[in-house]
């Protein structure tokens, strides 16, 4: 039985059935809340999976200390190749 809040009505004399059946509507109602344990598994368990799917911390990568040569350079535009890989590599999972 549903809970019905037009039971019990006002001045009506009280009967044990329909009052039973009120409780135990309530009571089903209470059983199917979410817990506050339920709710913190449910919070960790999506900042669990916000992390796995985040990139790294790359604070370790560094900044290049170099400035851009006016003519063309294959060792610094090979140091520029490894530091992007080492950030790339830093952001990967």
């Amino acid at each position: 039985m549903p809970f019905d809040p037009s039971i019990p009505q006002d001045h009506a004399l009280i009967e044990a059935s329909p009052l039973r059946g009120q409780f135990n509507s309530l009571k089903a109602l209470v059983d199917d809340r979410v817990t506050p344990e339920e709710m913190i598994e449910a919070r960790n368990d999506a900042i669990s999976a916000a992390e796995a799917s985040s990139a790294r911390n790359c604070n370790q990568v560094l900044p290049l200390s170099m400035n851009a040569d006016p003519e063309y350079n294959a060792n610094q535009i090979q140091e520029m190749i490894l530091k992007f890989n080492e950030l790339l590599n830093a952001l990967q999972r």
